[in-house]
């Protein structure tokens, strides 16, 4: 599917925006905003993310949790849609498996919305669920899958029925949009690479 210039350059756009809005803050700084917004303190390591920031933070009462500092160019209302799935899953699945939000100490919002380096990030503090990486773990033996599969299977059954306005929105992520990832991508690859691609 050939996609129009105009919507692969828009999309190029938004992805260099994010890049622009990715927060900046250190160890330190995060567990003032842990302490602050949430009143957790503890041990704090940094996760790895995309385009946000993310901190495990260890609490004094052997509880962790994770900080997540929200790009700054984030819409608001997806980071209320994913509260909205979690409060579904944990109301409908076995809660342990799913992360739960924290209350901030000020009101007991979700999210809460702070200046950081001269920009507004929306700061969110979600219980950690201890556990290996599927992708670190080995062996990945019939029985690991089929649990894999099971727990899949309760996701889809705990998110039925589940509706949010920001749900419907142009994902360019999405595998049926695989098409336009791959016209994005192509500036950044080799002559080789590109003619394997296009190949397939």
């Amino acid at each position: 599917m050939d996609y129009p210039d105009h919507q692969i350059r828009s999309n190029q756009r938004d992805m260099l925006d994010y890049q622009d809005g990715i927060p900046d803050i250190s160890d330190r700084q995060a567990a003032e905003i842990a302490q602050n917004l949430f009143g957790i303190s503890g041990q704090i390591v940094e996760l790895p993310s995309e385009r946000d920031q993310n901190f495990l933070v260890r609490s004094n009462e052997d509880m962790a949790f994770v900080l997540k500092i929200a790009n700054s160019r984030e819409d608001l209302s997806i980071l209320e849609m994913q509260i909205a799935a979690l409060e579904q899953l944990e109301s409908k699945a076995n809660a342990d498996s799913f992360p739960a939000c924290q209350p901030s100490v000020d009101d007991g919002a979700s999210i809460v919305v702070t200046e950081l380096g001269g920009k507004s990030h929306a700061v969110r503090m979600l219980t950690y669920i201890e556990g290996i990486p599927l992708a670190n773990y080995r062996p990945h033996t019939d029985g690991l899958l089929e649990a894999f599969g099971r727990f899949l299977g309760s996701v889809s059954e705990g998110l039925r029925g589940f509706s949010h306005p920001a749900a419907n929105r142009d994902l360019i992520w999405d595998l049926a949009k695989a098409d336009e990832v791959i016209a994005l991508g192509f500036d950044y690859v080799s002559e080789e690479q590109r003619k394997i691609i296009e190949r397939w």
